[in-house]
């Protein structure tokens, strides 16, 4: 079993080496739309995005967390679904990095100075409102501290990774849009009262499938 800087250094080295990529983000994709790439290829004026994955654990806990909000209604796209803190580029942002290290910030108040770079995953690309967004995963010795923004916020709640392993976690909803119009069968993930779908279900796949890549990996080392 790995300890703690052993898992990080290999999650660096996976994110470095052998990204998942777009073939993660399948099984999640809503709609049938197919890979970001193809969608990306007939799109223009796209605006850019970043998140940020924080990844740390509580203290004296053995299990691996991360963040996720619940938008609210006062956002202008992807009302009151459930996310990555994270969002727009600015024009004085420095690099995608920094913008999704700001937005934590004016999101929970994660301060901008924390939390070690591991790595970017793949980019997606969301059609419905022409984002694409860049992911990156920062590691966390300590827990942050959080101060949720209510205009921005609804609502947030700490993940453990092992939740996404259980088989129940896989599951399909019917979304009603604005409009009215139903549909079914959208792949998702539902996690206590939460169900996560979308551009954030696709980034959490690839990471999720990343971690079976490494815990694989440690597996067969272990057998020799």
């Amino acid at each position: 079993m790995q300890n703690d800087d052993s898992f990080i250094k290999s999650i660096k080295n996976a994110i470095q080496k052998n990204l998942p990529g777009e073939g993660s983000h399948v099984s999640m994709t809503p709609y049938k739309r197919g890979k970001s790439s193809d969608a990306r290829k007939k799109a223009s004026s796209i605006k850019l995005s970043a998140i940020a994955i924080h990844l740390f654990k509580e203290k004296g806990s053995e299990y691996w967390e991360i963040i996720l909000i619940q938008r609210t209604s006062n956002m202008s796209s992807h009302k009151n679904q459930i996310a990555f803190p994270g969002g727009k580029v600015d024009k004085t942002d420095t690099d995608y990095v920094f913008t999704a290290k700001r937005e934590s910030f004016e999101e929970l108040g994660i301060d901008i100075n924390k939390g070690e770079l591991l790595g970017q995953l793949t980019p997606v690309y969301i059609p419905v409102s022409n984002f694409d967004v860049y992911p990156f995963v920062f590691y966390h010795k300590n827990t942050p501290q959080i101060t949720s923004n209510k205009m921005e916020v609804k609502n947030y709640f700490k993940l453990k990774l092992q939740e996404l392993f259980k088989p129940e976690a896989i599951d399909t909803f019917t979304y009603k849009n604005e409009n009215g119009i139903q549909i079914k069968n959208i792949p998702c993930f539902k996690i206590k009262q939460f169900t996560i779908w979308g551009a954030t279900a696709l980034i959490i796949n690839e990471f999720k499938e990343l971690l079976s890549n490494i815990n694989d990996q440690n597996q067969k080392e272990e057998q020799h």
